[in-house]
Parts: structure tokens; sequence; C-alpha cells
């Protein structure tokens, strides 16, 4: 039984702890953290900032200044796709078993 002084759930720091492990766990560590800098240093801007680059982010999207940008990331999302195909090749689908020991 819970002890009702402490709330049961998870904390903001558990949670990243737990992304973070995870992030390791897959090799996907360095895209994690390059993501949680962005985010901070978005977070951090002032609100007309963040909507003046967010603007321009298009803006260049539209007039392609920044397509070998969005290749770059497109490219990313297809190697993590790879990487876990490859991974289940190789290390297959372990099986779930329940806890009465049945297959």
């Amino acid at each position: 039984m819970a002890n009702k002084t402490h709330p049961v759930g998870v904390t903001w720091a558990q949670a990243v702890r737990d992304v973070l492990v995870a992030s390791i766990n897959k090799g996907q560590f360095l895209v994690a953290i390059v993501g949680i800098i962005f985010l901070v240093i978005v977070v951090k801007m002032p609100e007309k900032d963040v909507s003046k680059l967010a603007f321009e982010i298009v803006e260049d999207l539209k007039t392609l200044h920044l397509l070998g940008y969005a290749l770059f990331v497109v490219t990313l999302g297809f190697w993590y796709l790879h990487a876990q195909l490859m991974r289940r090749l190789l290390y297959g689908n372990p099986l779930k078993t329940n806890s009465g020991g049945k297959p």
C-alpha cells in the first residue's frame, strides 16, 4: 500500500532520466541531447523571437534555403528506422511470457 504522505507518480526528473537511459540503450543519446539543447534554447528565448524564428524557418523552407537541413532530418529518421529494423533482424523479437510460466 502506498504511503499517503508521498504522492504516487513520476516526477519530471525521473521521466527525463528514463528517456535518456532509453536513448543510451538504443544508441540515440546524441540525438536526444541535441534535441534537449534545442528545446532549452527555444524555451529561454523571448516570445517575440520564438515566433520570428518560426516564421523565418518556414520562409526559408519555402525558398529551399534549408533544404539540406530538412533532408538531413529525413535521413536521420530513416537511419533510426533502419537501425530498429537491423536490431530486430539481428536479435529477433523475444517472446513475452506470462508470470505463470506458459509460453
